[in-house]
């Protein structure tokens, strides 16, 4: 796992916020903490977070990825949580809502 999150944290830039969420979300499945890595997510997900809005999958595995790893990295939350509010005319899931 070390030397994907290398790799991750090198594309990082190119990524879209699927590949973002999906991400955190694949580590967050395996229980891997890495705290570089969940870092620099949060970073690039701050640094695309208008491309967040309209897009409940992608903002509801981001936050289950947090909470599960519990990283806590508060200027990402919020982020995510006024994202989620400017998206909530979207259609969330069960499984979405249930995850923020």
């Amino acid at each position: 796992f070390n030397s994907l999150a290398k790799e991750v944290i090198a594309n990082l830039s190119a990524f879209r916020p699927r590949d973002i969420s999906i991400t955190a979300w694949s580590y967050a499945r395996c229980e891997m903490r890495d705290d570089h890595l969940l870092d620099a997510i949060a970073a690039a997900a701050l640094n695309k977070m208008n491309e967040f809005e309209g897009r409940p999958q992608e903002i509801s595995n981001l936050v289950w990825a947090e909470a599960l790893l519990d990283m806590r990295h508060c200027p990402l939350l919020d982020a995510l949580s006024s994202a989620a509010m400017r998206t909530i005319s979207a259609p969330y899931s069960t499984q979405e809502l249930t995850n923020l």
